[in-house]
């Protein structure tokens, strides 16, 4: 008994201080503001992209980053049945944003894909379809705010 307290308290120790730490954590509390200029192309995604972006819109950052977006989204049929239905769909959203800071403009472009199965009923596709956007939108956003912490 004594033997497995002890074992369970150098796990705990080592898996306490092992340096692990979220890629993601400090990108709440970046060190710079985001205005949005202008967003074009696909609504839903669009629409996701500046909500996920306002959130740095409000932040005494020492940099200001100007951006605007591009967004195309695409619903490809990979695969089909027998009887020429298609049963599985590839979502693919590729986002160009342009982004001006000062006196540069860099253009940073991000795509994201993803296969999606067809469903029977096409109003519980559409509502996947949707939620799916919104999670490639996130991702997208997630992979710009990296993109700006490096310059």
């Amino acid at each position: 008994m004594i033997k497995k307290s002890h074992l369970i308290i150098i796990i705990l120790i080592f898996l306490n201080h092992c340096g692990y730490t979220p890629i993601y954590k400090g990108l709440v509390n970046a060190d710079f503001a985001i205005v949005i200029k202008e967003i074009r192309g696909d609504r839903d995604l669009g629409n996701s992209i500046k909500s996920n972006l306002n959130r740095y819109r409000i932040t005494d950052g020492k940099k200001i980053f100007y951006v605007s977006s591009s967004s195309t989204y695409l619903k490809n049929s990979i695969s089909k049945d027998t009887t020429g239905k298609t049963t599985e769909y590839q979502l693919k959203a590729v986002t160009v944003f342009k982004i001006e800071k000062e006196n540069i403009v860099k253009e940073i472009k991000i795509t994201e894909s993803f296969n999606m199965k067809s469903k029977n009923n096409k109003f519980e596709e559409n509502e996947y379809e949707l939620i799916l956007k919104e999670s490639m939108a996130n991702t997208i956003v997630q992979k710009l705010i990296l993109q700006l912490n490096r310059l």
